[in-house]
C-alpha cells in the first residue's frame, strides 16, 4: 500500500549498545513522517521502580522539551500526565511506559518507539517503551547495563518526533547507546530543524543541513529521490512505481525499489523472482542470496562468513582481509570498544562482550562459531557464539541454536524476513509479523492470516494490521486513491486521513474506491483500528556498518 506497501518502512525504533560509522541523520522512513499539529503530546503509564515516579516524570519530560529547545525549530510538546493506558498498545493514545517483566523486544533493546502515521505523513500516535527487565535506570553516567534515563529518553524522543537514526557517533541519535550522559549535537539539530524549521534563525536549509538517505536536496528542500518506475527504481511510496499492480518494496537496506507485478519468476527476467506480498505478487531482485537492487555488487566475499576465522570481509572490495589481533576477541567480556579487535563492545544476550554487528535477515552472515542474534530492528543484530542445530522450519525450540535457520520465533523454528518487503519464504510458508520492530518469521500458510481473514491480533495478520468493527476483528492494510483494496473490498474512511480495506459484501463492481456506497462518514464510525501501529525498522546497510534497534 502507499506506505511502502508500506512495505516495512514505517518505523518504530529502538536503541541498543554498540558502534558503527557515519553518514548524517535520517527520517523514520522514505516519506520523512513527522507531527503536523501542536503541541505533540506524551503521556506516561507505568515508572521506573529504579527512579521512582517523580524522577521518571521530570527525566523524561527533560529528554522530550531539549528537543524543543533548539533555536531554529518551532516544535512544541506538552505533558499529558499520568494514564492507566499500556505503551505499545496502539490504542490512540500516545505514551511513555517502563516495562518491567515480560519484555517482547530484543533484550539489547534499551527503548523502542513505535510511530503511527497517516497518508498524509503526519504522526497520528506514537508509544514509547523502556526496558526495565535488562537495564537499570539512573541518573548518573551510564556504563554497562545501568543507562542514564535522560540520554535514552532525548534518543526516544527522536525517534517519537519523527527521527530515524544517525550515523554519527558524536549525535545524540546515533544508534548505540555508549554510556555517559548524552547531549543534542550538530547533526541531531540539523534533523529537528528541517522536519520542523522555526524562526530561530538557525540552518533549515538542506544545503547545509543535508538530506537523509533516500532523499535529495532541491532548491534548499529535501525530497524523495525516484526512478523512472521501473524494477529497482528508487521510490517512496506506490505512486512512482509503474502501473497500478506495481508497488514500492523496502529492501533490507532500508530504502524502498519499485517492484513490478507477476504470475511467475518467469516475469521478473534475469536475476528477478516472483514473491507474494499482502499487495498481491511482485518481482523483486535477487543478488546472491539476497534481495538486493544494488547491481551484481562486488565478486568474492559479501559477509564475515565467506571467510576464514581469522579474517574479515571488506565488503566495499568483496576481499577477505587479515582481522586485528593484540585485543579481546569476539564473544568475550569487555568494558568498552577500544578493548576490542572488532572494534566494538556491546551489550547482547550473553552480556557485554566484543562483538560485530550483522544483518539479522542472515543469521549465518556472522564468522564461524558465530550467528546473527535478533536485534531490537529487522536487519540489526549482534554476532554472538553459536551454531546451527538440527530443528527444521516449524519443529518446536527453546533458543536459536535448536534450530538450522539460527532462528527461534515464539518457541518454533523459523527464517526470517521482512514484513511485505523484498523477502522470499519457501514454497507453503508466509511472512508473519513479530509484533515488535523485529524482523518477521516464515510460518507455515494457513497459520497467517491474509485480508479479511479474522484476527485478535496484528501477529495474525500476514499485512500485520489487525482492525476491530462491530466486536469482530480482521486483517486489513492501508489503503487510498493511489494504493486500491483488491477485488472484493472496499476502500473505507476510518478518519479523514486513514482509510483500510474491508470486505464488500453484496458489491457487485470491481472497483475499489475510497468511500463505501451509500454510506456516510457516520457509518463507519464503528471501525475502530488497534494495533495499527507500523513497527520503526531500520535496515542493514551495505555501504556502511548496521545499526541496532
Amino acid at each position: 500500500m502507499n506506505r511502502q506497501v508500506l512495505f516495512a518502512l514505517a518505523l518504530g525504533a529502538a536503541f541498543t549498545f554498540g558502534v558503527p560509522q557515519a553518514q548524517a541523520w535520517e527520517c523514520l522512513s522514505g516519506s520523512c513522517p513527522k507531527w503536523c499539529s501542536f503541541p505533540v503530546p506524551y503521556g506516561i503509564t507505568v515508572t521506573s521502580p529504579d527512579l521512582g515516579e517523580a524522577t521518571t516524570v521530570s527525566e523524561t519530560q527533560r529528554g522530550f522539551n531539549d528537543w524543543t529547545l533548539v533555536s531554529c525549530t518551532d516544535l512544541t510538546a506538552t505533558y499529558t500526565g499520568r494514564s492507566g493506558g499500556t505503551a505499545g498498545n496502539g490504542d490512540g493514545q500516545s505514551l511513555v511506559g517502563w516495562v518491567e517483566s515480560s519484555w517482547r523486544h530484543g533484550s539489547g533493546a534499551i527503548g523502542v518507539t513505535g510511530p503511527r502515521w497517516d497518508g498524509r505523513g503526519c504522526i497520528v500516535e506514537a508509544d514509547m517503551e523502556m526496558n526495565g527487565v535488562n537495564y537499570t535506570w539512573i541518573t548518573g553516567s551510564g556504563r554497562g547495563s545501568d543507562v542514564n534515563t535522560y540520554s535514552i529518553a532525548l534518543h526516544e524522543a527522536g525517534h517519537y518526533y519523527g527521527l530515524g537514526h544517525s550515523d554519527l557517533s558524536s549525535a545524540t541519535m546515533y544508534f548505540a547507546y555508549q554510556g555517559g550522559i548524552d547531549s543534542l549535537g550538530t547533526d541531531d539539530e540539523n534533523g529537528i530543524c528541517t522536519l520542523y524549521p522555526g524562526e530561530g534563525g538557525g540552518p533549515v536549509d538542506c544545503t547545509e543541513t543535508g538530506c537523509p538517505s533516500g532523499q535529495v536536496c532541491e532548491g534548499g528542500v529535501c525530497v524523495g529521490e525516484t526512478g523512472d518506475g521501473t524494477l529497482c527504481a528508487p521510490c517512496t511510496d506506490s505512486s512512482q512505481c509503474g502501473s497500478g499492480g506495481d508497488f514500492c518494496l523496502s529492501y533490507p537496506d532500508g530504502q524502498g525499489y519499485c517492484g513490478t507485478s507477476c504470475s511467475s519468476s518467469a516475469d521478473c527476467g534475469d536475476g528477478g523472482q516472483c514473491v507474494g506480498t499482502s499487495a498481491g505478487n511482485q518481482c523483486i531482485r535477487i543478488v546472491g542470496s539476497s534481495p538486493s537492487c544494488e547491481g551484481a555488487g562486488p565478486s568474492g566475499c559479501s559477509t564475515n562468513a565467506d571467510c576464514s576465522a581469522d579474517q574479515m570481509c571488506e565488503t566495499s572490495t568483496g576481499e577477505c582481509v587479515a582481522r586485528p589481533t593484540g585485543g579481546i576477541d569476539n564473544g568475550q567480556p569487555c568494558t568498552d570498544s577500544s578493548e576490542c579487535n572488532s572494534g566494538l563492545c556491546a551489550t547482547t544476550s550473553i552480556g557485554q562482550v566484543c562483538t560485530e554487528t550483522c544483518n539479522d535477515l542472515m543469521p549465518a552472515s556472522c564468522s564461524p562459531g558465530f550467528y546473527c542474534e535478533r536485534g531490537g530492528f529487522c536487519g540489526d543484530g549482534f554476532c554472538v557464539p553459536g551454531s546451527a542445530g538440527p530443528g527444521t522450519d516449524g519443529q518446536s525450540c527453546s533458543v536459536d541454536t535448536d534450530c538450522g535457520s539460527l532462528l527461534c520465533d515464539r518457541g518454533t523454528c523459523a527464517t526470517p524476513c521482512q514484513v511485505d518487503g523484498a523477502t522470499v519464504c519457501a514454497e507453503g510458508f508466509t511472512c508473519q509479523g513479530s509484533g515488535t520492530t523485529a524482523c518477521g518469521a516464515c510460518k507455515p500458510d494457513g497459520s497467517v492470516g491474509g485480508l479479511g481473514d479474522p484476527c485478535t491480533t496484528r501477529d495474525e495478520c500476514a499485512t500485520e494490521e489487525c482492525a476491530l468493527r462491530d466486536g469482530a476483528g480482521f486483517c486489513t492494510n492501508y489503503c487510498d486513491e493511489v494504493d486500491m483494496c483488491p477485488d472484493g473490498f472496499l476502500c473505507t474512511v476510518v478518519t479523514d486521513s486513514l482509510s483500510v480495506c474491508t470486505a464488500a459484501a453484496g458489491r457487485e463492481d470491481s472497483g475499489c474506491g475510497c468511500s463505501v456506497p451509500g454510506a456516510s462518514a457516520t457509518s463507519s464510525r464503528h471501525l475502530w483500528l488497534f494495533l495499527i501501529v507500523i513497527p520503526a525498522i531500520v535496515f542493514w546497510r551495505r555501504r556502511r556498518r548496521s545499526r541496532c534497534g
